[in-house]
């Protein structure tokens, strides 16, 4: 190379920052290793030294013996390489150590008809793009944008050409319309890509956009006839594996038990309900079953099984009927008017009737507050008459299903227990009384209405005479 003063072209249209020339070091000075033999690059110290044993025919036997590799990769992979790490490169390296390197390993990869078959015959499209790349590298480098690389770059020396931005996509365009037979070189077309070539696309306005297109579908190409996979970054990449099955791969643990549980409360609460139904039918049965008369059998042997009888003179053992109205009736004079308290005489006993709308509040068992000193007073006149009482609670046909009442009967029943409580406040101890829920198994009129089913929402006091 001469000092004489040219015009050099820049690739991708790119202009140089500045006019001082960078400090060149010497070749002398560079720092090297011994036996550095013609040919080899010069290395300086940033900058890690590349491998260069599997250069020339080493490498085009070691793609050729492994399968699916590309030959013409493995080939001028240390060169590749090697570009890819003195772009970054500050120092202004021996460019003209470096120009001879690159021609010489361009020439020796050309004899070997660049490690795949039909490489002779193309080899323009190899040495094309090579030389490209290179020129674009290091003419987009601090120290190669000034230097005299710009006049006598790989390109002009062995195409006689200035800037290769065009003709390095016409090129690759040709390929990719026959992919199946052009593969080898496709990939190498990609890797020159991803060192970052972009030739014109360098100076379009979405350039940058255009050319990750490009690279993309040229991608998607090379994976479709080459049928591989992507590899993982790393062989356990995936960890400990889930063992969960089934859905317990997308709820957690919590869901599934709650939704469980409501499962279970739901069906727990739809076999209650059924059974609910099914004993209010059975407990309409037997509350419809009436006194029968006592049906007399007389066994043939009923002499030898029957020890006689004695007459014995026996004094007069039936007490004395007491009176309820008497003793009830002028107490309840307002609420007997009123239709609140009814008193029915009974061959044997007396019913008194506690009927009002508002006795109780709606779905409850407990007395209203209001009639709390009725059921007292009625207690407090019952007071010392010592007969068994019978409080009995009666409801309508409506069905009730609720967790405390589950049906009608069990409200019933709740009713009069709370009646008959406040009852026993009033009486002496050791008074006989029982409670019965009778839900709507003796209605006073038919629950075709709801006047006649407030009929028979009510609660009996059954006094024996």
């Amino acid at each position: 190379m001469d000092d004489q003063t040219v015009i050099r072209p820049m690739p991708g249209g790119r202009k140089p920052r500045n006019t001082a020339t960078p400090e060149r070091r010497p070749a002398e000075q560079l720092p090297r290793t011994d036996n550095v033999q013609h040919g080899q690059p010069w290395r300086q110290s940033p900058v890690p030294e590349p491998d260069y044993a599997h250069s020339g025919a080493g490498a085009v036997a070691q793609g050729a013996t492994s399968q699916g590799e590309n030959p013409l990769l493995q080939l001028v992979t240390p060169l590749l390489s090697f570009l890819g790490k003195i772009q970054n490169t500050v120092e202004c390296p021996d460019l003209e150590e470096f120009h001879r390197y690159a021609l010489d390993q361009i020439q020796l990869y050309e004899s070997q008809g660049w490690g795949v078959p039909g490489g002779r015959e193309n080899s323009e499209y190899i040495s094309y793009p090579l030389c490209a790349l290179i020129d674009e590298i290091v003419l987009n480098t601090p120290w190669g944008s000034n230097s005299r690389w710009g006049s006598e770059s790989l390109l002009i020396t062995r195409h006689q050409e200035a800037w290769g931005g065009e003709r390095f996509f016409n090129f690759l365009n040709e390929l990719m319309k026959r992919p199946a037979s052009n593969l080898e070189l496709l990939e190498f077309y990609f890797a020159c890509l991803s060192l970052g070539f972009e030739g014109k696309y360098r100076r379009m306005a979405n350039g940058r956009r255009e050319l990750d297109r490009l690279r993309s579908e040229l991608y998607i190409l090379i994976s479709r006839h080459r049928n591989y996979e992507p590899e993982g970054l790393s062989p356990h990449w995936e960890g400990v594996s889930d063992r969960r099955i089934g859905i317990a791969r997308y709820l957690p643990f919590w869901v599934i038990w709650a939704f469980s549980l409501f499962l279970l409360m739901a069906a727990f609460l739809g076999f209650i309900w059924k059974i609910t139904q099914e004993s209010d039918q059975v407990m309409q049965q037997f509350a419809g079953i009436s006194n029968t008369a006592a049906i007399e059998v007389t066994p043939v042997n009923i002499d030898r099984l029957v020890a006689p009888l004695y007459s014995v003179a026996e004094p007069d053992l039936v007490p004395e009927q007491l009176d309820y109205f008497a003793l009830l009736e002028p107490e309840l004079v307002e609420e007997i008017a009123a239709g609140t308290v009814e008193l029915i005489d009974e061959d044997n006993q007396v019913r008194l009737r506690l009927r009002h709308a508002r006795l109780f509040p709606s779905g409850q068992a407990d007395l209203s507050h209001e009639f709390v000193p009725l059921v007292e007073r009625i207690g407090t006149q019952l007071k010392g008459v010592g007969k068994p009482i019978i409080v009995e609670g009666h409801s309508d046909n409506v069905p009730i299903f609720s967790t405390r009442y589950p049906s009608n009967w069990a409200l019933s029943q709740a009713r009069a227990k709370s009646v008959a409580e406040v009852l026993l406040s009033q009486l002496e101890e050791g008074i006989v009384m029982r409670v019965e829920g009778k839900a709507s198994s003796a209605p006073l009129v038919e629950n075709n209405s709801n006047l006649n089913r407030a009929l028979n929402r009510r609660v009996e006091i059954l006094l024996r005479k």
